[in-house]
């Protein structure tokens, strides 16, 4: 019987040394990846057939590139469009105020993009296969993606989206009509 009490001893004392080790913190470090237009939209396509089952349409691709560009595609912890930290996952310090959540590769940033919008703006999700940049915006706010100006981030959109301004039609002036014009 004297035998087995150091064993008992030993595994509680392994067990109690496992719990005061520091747990892995999810804090991670503030590295950057760079990718350009044509990366984000191969990595959205694959990730777009990954949780909707179907490639992603040009229309709705071509917004959603345009809309982490505009929100940022140059942040740490390999974060595409800003997502925000989430309690218990990973994350990385971005500023003084700012923490964003950290992903171990742009396919599984772009995975939560498309799954995040399909949960909390499902309805932006679908103005971006038809609707306009303006559209697009007002659905984006009212679902809390953004907080600043909606014709701003309507703007933006526009530009990235490489569509001009909608341009109010200036009526022509008449010029004075001549007696010899009559």
């Amino acid at each position: 019987m004297l035998g087995r009490k150091p064993r008992v001893t030993a595994v509680l004392l392994l067990a109690a040394t496992l719990l005061m080790l520091p747990a892995m913190p999810l804090q991670r470090p503030r590295t950057v990846d760079r990718l350009n237009r044509v990366d984000v939209a191969a990595v959205l396509d694959r990730a777009h057939e990954e949780v909707f089952g179907e490639r992603a349409s040009a229309g709705r691709l071509q917004v959603a590139v345009a809309q982490l560009l505009l929100e940022g595609l140059a942040l740490p912890g390999r974060n595409l469009g800003g997502l925000e930290r989430v309690p218990g996952e990973p994350w990385v310090q971005v500023d003084a105020v700012t923490q964003l959540r950290a992903f171990d590769s742009h396919a599984e940033a772009a995975r939560a993009y498309w799954r995040m919008l399909a949960r909390i703006c499902r309805g932006a999700l679908a103005a971006f296969d038809y609707g306009s940049p303006e559209e697009i915006a007002r659905r984006l706010y009212r679902c809390w993606w953004f907080r600043s100006s909606e014709q701003r981030y309507a703007r933006g959109l526009r530009g990235l989206m490489g569509q001009r301004e909608p341009s109010v039609a200036k009526p022509q002036r008449q010029g004075r009509v001549s007696p010899s014009q009559n």
